[in-house]
């Protein structure tokens, strides 16, 4: 067994409910992240889940369990502190918005956030994007793409930010990700040749 409480039967009675919410949540959790793992065969995951559960409490619950499946960051910078993870988020398109301009965003970005370096690609023509971002390379590292299936768009992708001069940037793939999905973009190579890495972004079910 994971866990034997041994006491008297009025106690256990009323931890059990809690004590199996606990360890299911967690055990399903660090299954998941593992089985998502495995899939990458050596693609780094990370969890970004964390805006999906429903109390701050399940977030953190749960990126302790992607954790101990073996995801190598994680969203909730609470969690990712406490743990020596890197911490891991986006420029996010709310961000953009707030500031009404990209140009504006990304350098208020690098004045605040100098060591991240991680945005999502703007809203709109991929190349066009790319092009956007590309008067802020030097500050960039790693650039978010979410798609429903992400091969041919990441080669689009990658072939666009190597265009700009921008081939040191890594392409972070996000989406409704999961283990036959992840398994099938590393058959197909989906960009990862050379200095390239494919980071996969996990986000498990509650």
């Amino acid at each position: 067994p994971i866990l034997r409480v041994t006491a008297p039967l009025i106690e256990v009675t009323l931890l059990e409910t809690a004590l199996l919410q606990a360890v299911s949540f967690g055990s399903a959790v660090a299954t998941r992240a593992a089985r998502l793992v495995d899939a990458a065969q050596g693609r780094r995951v990370f969890d970004l889940s964390t805006p999906l559960h429903p109390s701050p409490d399940a977030a953190a619950r749960a990126a302790r369990a992607a954790l101990v499946g073996g995801v190598a960051g994680s969203g909730l910078t609470e969690t990712a502190i406490a743990e020596a993870i890197p911490p891991m988020g986006t420029l996010s398109q709310g961000f953009y918005a707030a500031y009404g301009d990209l140009d504006a965003a990304l350098e208020a970005f690098r004045v605040y956030f100098p060591d991240v370096g991680y945005v999502s690609l703007p809203p709109g023509d991929m190349v066009e994007g790319v092009l956007a971002l590309s008067k802020h390379r030097k500050n960039l590292r790693v650039v978010r793409l979410d798609h429903d299936d992400l091969n041919a768009p990441a080669r689009r992708l990658r072939g666009a930010l190597n265009v700009a001069g921008m081939g040191n940037v890594l392409i972070l793939g996000g989406g409704e990700l999961d283990e036959a999905r992840i398994a099938k973009l590393v058959q197909q190579q989906a960009p990862g040749g050379g200095v390239e890495v494919v980071v996969v972004e996990a986000r498990h079910p509650q």
